[in-house]
């Protein structure tokens, strides 16, 4: 049996006889129904050998990228540029369709992606070169036309001619100062794109990459958010041709593509979608830094945005903030302004972008909500088609028709994965907050606590700043587990106990826990670790805090 497989399998009820008896048992059990009991949970001590600990630390350490041109960079052909290009080609060949030139544009792309063509910082480099040469070029020529022209145009421009009349929610106005600086901001947001991409593989960056990043494939967007249920995990199957995720890329280009046709290729419309798209991430940005330093003040990081007099980070960038109580709201309320600006400027944009953005919320809503669903599901089943069978397989009715069925669909998607929580010390408090995560924001009947301590040393010498817990009691850290698993019936709780013979608990260790279980990083958990905590947060691969 596999260590995944022993680690999941079903236990008796009674596999504990020291909490409880087995009239205990079913008691505790008898307003449940069976199929939602996934078993007792076990206790397991294993240990890491040092081999295995040393071969997995040299092979984080030759995952590190001191630099950043050893990444690979950025490249998408969006629906904006994508149809920005084919209108610029209609313009000087006007034969060309925009809309199937842009749908053969994207098509391109998706073929040249799905074939397993990545990135290249040096083409990415070169592009961004004739981009500067160009905007220097023109800028030059436009020097050289104002002082040849004597300024006689810039002051007409400026002066002279009248501000563009404004359309206001469906009404033209007159423009002023106040309507061309505001409107030209808002509008102008589409141009400031790119770096709110980096945050989709900001873990794979080394040390001050990701203020530097510009654009990545949306395949590794979708790709994460598939790994944490987010979106039907379907879409990490890769192709055995070329190894690339062929449902990721292909659901792209059919969801920019529907978009093409939908608003027939036109420029403004695409652009205004993609600006609040682009506004909502920002404003996204702004409130989860918020809610970080709220929630996780005391949460190692580099960089510190400013919220207060005394953040460390201003104490040497004072000029970089104008305002340093509000740096944070300041920004947020910008970007909600420039929302509005566009909202107001033409609002049947937004119809077009609240149609996507709802069947993405419908799509994400139903992976995150499936059992709660199929539970409805059953229970309309119940009053509406019957079951004539008396008994399932476990030996109890569903009383619906179909209900063996869903029962199954619903084991399958509990016991997908179980998740782990790597806890420190045996404080009930702490454990209960994890539990309580888990049933609140996971869709699964398995929890592994897991405990890593030194081997053959008494963990009450163990220093407190090498990760390891100062004071051990393994007996009562599995009683406790075990208490909690009777608490929580419908939730499988294992212990396992992880010994370390030389090292701490850190990267290693999880990637250890990770392989040896087959349980994804962004499946785990941990505590909000101190200040004394050797490693960083990215340094663990995706590990969730959940609890301060």
């Amino acid at each position: 049996m596999s260590e995944l497989a022993a680690l999941t399998a079903d236990k008796p009820a009674a596999s504990r006889s020291t909490y409880g008896s087995d009239e205990e048992t079913s008691r505790s059990l008898q307003h449940m129904q069976p199929w939602e009991f996934p078993g007792w949970g076990q206790v397991t001590s294993v240990s890491i050998p040092d081999s295995s600990l040393a071969e997995i630390n040299a092979a984080l350490k030759s995952r590190e990228h001191p630099k950043l041109a050893e990444w690979p960079a950025t490249a998408i052909c969006g629906v904006v540029s994508g149809t920005s290009a084919c209108t610029y080609l209609a313009s000087t060949f006007p034969g060309i369709p925009v809309v199937g030139a842009t749908v053969g544009l994207l098509f391109f792309f998706a073929a040249l992606t799905c074939l397993g063509i990545s990135e290249s910082a040096v083409v990415a480099l070169v592009i961004f070169v004739v981009h500067t040469l160009t905007l220097a070029t023109l800028c030059g020529l436009s020097v050289w036309f104002i002082v040849h022209n004597r300024g006689q145009l810039l002051y007409a421009n400026l002066f002279e001619t009248a501000y563009p009349s404004i359309n206001l929610a469906g009404t033209w106005i007159d423009g002023d100062v106040f309507t061309a600086l505001f409107f030209g901001t808002s509008t102008a947001m589409l141009g400031i794109s790119g770096f709110e991409s980096s945050s989709q593989f900001v873990q794979e960056q080394a040390p001050g990459v990701f203020p530097k990043t510009l654009r990545v494939r949306s395949d590794r967007l979708i790709r994460r958010l598939a790994s944490d249920r987010v979106v039907p995990p379907f879409l990490l199957h890769e192709n055995a041709w070329r190894h690339t995720n062929h449902w990721i890329l292909w659901g792209y280009f059919g969801v920019a593509t529907s978009l093409v046709l939908v608003l027939r290729g036109d420029v403004e419309t695409l652009s205004g979608v993609y600006t609040y798209a682009f506004l909502g991430l920002m404003t996204l940005f702004g409130t989860g830094c918020m809610l970080l330093k709220y929630k996780r003040a005391a949460l190692p990081r580099d960089v510190i945005a400013p919220w207060y007099d005394d953040d460390p980070y201003l104490v040497h960038r004072k000029r970089w903030s104008l305002d340093r109580r509000s740096a944070c709201l300041t920004g947020v309320m910008l970007v909600v302004v420039a929302f509005f600006g566009n909202l107001m400027g033409d609002p049947t944009v937004l119809t077009y972008f609240a149609l996507y953005f709802s069947l993405v919320l419908v799509v994400v809503f139903v992976m995150l909500e499936r059992l709660f669903l199929l539970r409805l599901v059953m229970y309309a089943l119940k009053r509406v088609c019957p079951s004539r069978h008396s008994k399932n397989d476990d030996g109890a009715g569903t009383g619906a028709m179909g209900g063996r069925t869903i029962v199954r669909a619903m084991r399958e998607i509990a016991s997908t994965s179980p998740t782990v929580f790597f806890a420190k010390h045996a404080d009930l408090p702490l454990l209960n907050k994890a539990i309580l995560y888990a049933r609140s924001n996971e869709q699964t009947s398995h929890l592994v606590v897991v405990h890593v301590s030194a081997a053959n040393r008494p963990a009450v010498d163990a220093p407190v700043d090498d990760g390891l817990e100062s004071t051990l009691d393994i007996q009562t850290f599995s009683e406790n587990v075990a208490l909690l698993d009777r608490i929580y019936p419908k939730l499988k709780i294992d212990f396992v106990h992880v010994a370390i013979n030389s090292g701490s608990f850190g990267p290693a260790a999880i990637e250890w826990v990770s392989t040896k279980y087959g349980i994804p990083k962004n499946m785990m958990f941990v505590k909000q670790p101190s200040a004394a905590f050797p490693h960083s947060i990215a340094a663990l691969g995706g590990v969730r805090i959940i609890t301060g």
